[in-house]
Order: C-alpha cells, then structure tokens, then sequence
C-alpha cells in the first residue's frame, strides 16, 4: 500500500458494491492523492474497472480513461493520484474488503466532473471498449 502522508493511518472496511447495467455513462471521476485504494473480492463474480492516469492539471483527461473487467479471486490496487470511477459489480451486488490509508479529512478524495460523459459498453469480444 501506499502512504504519502505521515498521519494518515490505515483503513479496512467492506463495502457492498451495488450492481450496474451496461452501457453505462461516466460522467466524474475520483483519486486519492496521498493514498493507495486496494479492493479484495470477498464476494463478487465480475465487476467494473474504470481508471485514468494522474494528470499535470487537477482533472482526468477522458481521452486517457481505460475500462476493464475484473473478476472473482482478482483483487486491484489504485495507486496514490490515479483516477478512478466507483467499484460496480456487473453480475450481481458484490462484497469487498477494501484497504487504504486515511485522515478523515477535505485531502482523502478529490472529485471531478468530466468535461463529457464517457460511455461504457461490452463490445462483441467480451471485453470493454474505450
């Protein structure tokens, strides 16, 4: 995990990850700064992965989103600045123990709006366009 701040202590919880339809329209993103997000499937069949590089400004660049599809037994780690859009399950509601570092304060999530919606939808090959 990783921490770029002193005081930020560590974190677990479990989340319950409500379901999603695709397409589905993006239409913000989120980071953490100063800290790792790591999200361990504990029950889940797949889910929705939706990330962005960290930027020289403080918004995504959508032309950079890149979508994946993540499943049973595969955890994922978002290093400190990336952006990145909720956790949602595709299949059904899902259950996972998430880890990150935190303050409780204005500095733990930054949020943003996209200058457009970004669509997601699963293409003939099964996995998820840009």
């Amino acid at each position: 995990m990783q921490r770029r701040r002193a005081s930020a202590t560590p974190r677990v919880t479990v989340d319950r990850v409500p379901a999603v339809a695709l397409p589905l329209e993006i239409a913000g993103m989120e980071r953490h700064r100063h800290g790792s997000q790591t999200f361990v499937p504990m029950d889940v069949e797949r889910y929705l992965i939706v990330v962005a590089p960290p930027t020289a400004g403080d918004v995504p660049d959508p032309s950079t989103i890149r979508a994946f599809v993540g499943s049973k037994g595969q955890g994922i780690t978002y290093r400190a600045g990336v952006w990145h859009v909720g956790m949602a399950a595709l299949d059904r509601e899902a259950l996972f123990a998430v880890l990150t570092w935190k303050e409780n304060g204005p500095r733990d999530t930054q949020l943003a709006s996209l200058p457009r919606p970004v669509g997601i939808a699963f293409s003939h090959s099964r996995e998820i366009p840009e």
